[in-house]
């Protein structure tokens, strides 16, 4: 396995970033098909293409992943997908509500590859 330097700084927003035009006519469509009760004719293409290009960005966020041997990370979902993939973890909080450190503390506290900072 050939890992990325540690001190990379990458964003959730830098591993969807080749997702962005796709998902935005992705929404486009979604909403014309609900203003104008398409739903019938286009819910099924639509489903397999959202639920197509969703894998992908989950598929490329772990391979990203799995590229380093620690992850901090400020992120609910970067923090599930670290746990699922048992990668060690460093959780830092990102908001007045704790939200990561509360999940934390239900979900994650016993897993030895996650801490909090």
């Amino acid at each position: 396995m050939n890992l990325k330097p540690e001190g990379t700084v990458l964003d959730w927003k830098d591993l969807t970033a080749g997702y962005k035009d796709a998902f935005k006519r992705q929404v486009k469509i979604n909403r014309f098909v609900r203003k104008y009760g398409l739903w019938r004719m286009v819910g099924d293409e639509f489903h397999e293409r959202w639920s197509a290009m969703s894998w992908e960005i989950i598929l490329h966020a772990c391979d990203t992943i799995n590229d380093y041997n620690k992850v901090l990370t400020d992120r609910l979902h970067v923090l599930i997908l670290c746990q699922l993939l048992e990668r060690n973890v460093e959780v830092i909080d990102n908001n007045l509500y704790s939200k990561l450190r509360n999940y934390y503390r239900t979900w994650s506290h016993y897993l030895p590859h996650v801490h909090f900072a």
